[in-house]
């Protein structure tokens, strides 16, 4: 094994253990909650929530199409640069790559406006990527909904390659 490849390995190992990391079913991605504001909005929304989140080919991690009702602010942290895709009303994908190489055009920080469809993968031959993401107001279940795999391909059949990898092929969300 190339020595690169065995310290990324070693890398994700290690940040595996500094966080709390579960796998969110709907996205297939995993996040660690890390911060939720004592300051509630109402009975059920706190004024801001944070996670932490793992991207990883070899973890089979990515971020499947969602949309959610609020702003959203994705952080890359380390790790390999990914691709965070937003898909607006007009059904046009745009890609961003996240990353700390600004001047090569790379984000360290990118907010997706409420109600824009979001994934996110590896780049191809990535290792890893630790990012995060917060919300103001705080993230709530009810202000979230996945993309439907079968309802997208006969939709966007244009997508049809970046929707079989970034859908879930039923619906399931359970938090």
């Amino acid at each position: 094994m190339e020595e690169h490849k065995k310290n990324a390995i070693e890398q994700v190992d290690k940040i595996l253990t500094l966080y709390p990391f579960e796998r969110m079913r709907s996205e297939n991605t995993l996040v660690a909650h890390t911060y939720k504001t004592e300051e509630m909005l109402n009975t059920q929304q706190t004024a801001g929530t944070a996670i932490v989140g793992l991207l990883s080919e070899r973890l089979q991690s990515l971020c499947c199409f969602h949309k959610l009702g609020y702003d959203e602010m994705w952080h890359f942290y380390s790790g390999s640069p990914f691709i965070l895709y937003e898909m607006g009303a007009d059904g046009v994908v745009v890609e961003h790559c996240m990353g700390n190489d600004v001047l090569n055009g790379q984000k360290p920080v990118h907010v997706v406006k409420k109600n824009t469809w979001q994934a996110a993968r590896m780049i191809d031959g990535g290792e890893y990527a630790l990012y995060g993401c917060t919300m103001a107001p705080g993230f709530i279940v009810s202000c979230f909904e996945e993309a439907n795999q079968a309802q997208w391909l006969q939709k966007y059949p244009e997508y049809s390659e970046l929707i079989k990898k970034l859908t879930v092929d039923k619906i399931d969300v359970q938090y």
